[in-house]
């Protein structure tokens, strides 16, 4: 009696988004000898430091290659994180794939290659302070600045204004002095009330913290002009300093990226997309931090290879099922205390793998 053949076992389909990711960061690895990293946050001390400890699970190459966007922070942490790849590395390459604000642009200062795309944005130097009356409000250092600015420009107005009304409209009656008094007075009294609500404390928390920016900007080793043009000369924080006016501040430093690079960017943001839900280089995680070591020493190629991928971007035909990476491998991307779904794998702990991942971003807009 004829038997019925049982049916071949499925194959598991891999993950198409975090294959290509593997693949892209080890095609930069590759071309450039680095390691690889990634950071989507708020730059703090905290952040910086869970991203340098994956140093520990890196290949220790000769360079490494930092994709960093985030909206900014603390210049401190920003300073840190420059420093110590610097020390650690023959060559620190920064990749710009979207926002990389204020304190992220000072890291940038201390990279000896900056990669940007056509997404990719540097901002002005100033640091955002906590206002007073709010815990998540914040505010531009360079607001008070450009407030005192505003006064002196309307105060001479005003001044101006009285003070040549009056010498005309007497036909020299009144002379030049009273003229000038009346004019002084009349600005003064109206100018009065704004003043008197700047605080000289906060002016000089202010003003400390621009001066320690530059202070760290011209240590990072950019000239003091150029430090000083991006901590004043901006009108405002979320200023765009593109491709083009990057390469003109920084000459010799800044660059496109490579197609490797942009094979890079395409991957994070695909990735990113079909986990998150959101775009992470160009919207950056905010309340707690993604990082990870793209290219950790032992885990890289026995991933790629598990996924029918030779680790040079040609297949091969052993007949090992492939594996998911995300969930295999130990993508991993769990706050504390946050229920299973799509963005965590289920039940899927934080751990070393290909892709180990810290933090979680805020559920997109869409959700």
């Amino acid at each position: 009696m004829a038997t019925t053949p049982s049916p071949a076992p499925e194959t598991p389909t891999p993950d198409t988004a975090s294959l290509n990711l593997a693949r892209a960061a080890a095609a930069v690895s590759q071309k450039f000898e680095a390691d690889v990293y990634f950071y989507s946050g708020r730059i703090s001390r905290a952040n910086v430091g869970r991203l340098l400890n994956e140093y520990e699970s890196a290949q220790h190459r000769e360079n490494c290659v930092v994709v960093l966007t985030t909206y900014g922070g603390d210049p401190d942490a920003a300073y840190i994180l420059a420093r110590f790849f610097k020390r650690a590395y023959g060559r620190f390459t920064l990749c710009i794939f979207g926002m990389c604000k204020s304190a992220g642009t000072l890291a940038c200062l201390g990279a000896d290659d900056i990669a940007m795309t056509p997404f990719g944005e540097l901002g002005p130097l100033d640091i955002q302070l906590s206002k007073d009356d709010s815990l998540a409000a914040r505010t531009s250092g360079l607001d008070i600045f450009q407030a005192l600015a505003i006064i002196s420009t309307q105060a001479f107005s005003i001044f101006q204004q009285h003070f040549l009304g009056i010498v005309t409209g007497s036909g020299g009656v009144i002379t030049t002095r009273t003229a000038a008094d009346i004019g002084t007075a009349v600005a003064a009294q109206l100018l009065a009330p704004i003043t008197a609500q700047i605080d000289p404390l906060r002016l000089g928390e202010m003003q400390r913290a621009l001066e320690v920016a530059m202070e760290y900007g011209v240590r990072l080793g950019v000239g003091e002009d150029t430090v000083r043009r991006l901590a004043m000369e901006y009108p405002a924080h979320g200023f765009v300093i593109d491709l083009d006016e990057a390469q003109e501040l920084l000459p010799g430093k800044v660059r496109t990226a490579h197609p490797e690079e942009m094979e890079l960017e395409a991957a994070l943001r695909a990735y990113a997309l079909q986990e998150y839900g959101q775009d992470i280089l160009g919207e950056p995680v905010e309340e707690q931090v993604l990082c990870a070591c793209l290219t950790p020493a032992r885990a890289l190629q026995r991933e790629l290879e598990l996924n029918g991928d030779d680790g040079d971007g040609t297949e091969h035909g052993q007949g090992t099922a492939p594996a998911d990476l995300a969930g295999e491998a130990g993508w991993a991307a769990r706050g504390p205390g946050e229920p299973p779904g799509t963005g965590n794998r289920g039940a899927v702990e934080p751990k070393h793998g290909v892709f180990a991942f810290h933090g979680a971003p805020q559920p997109s807009r869409a959700a």
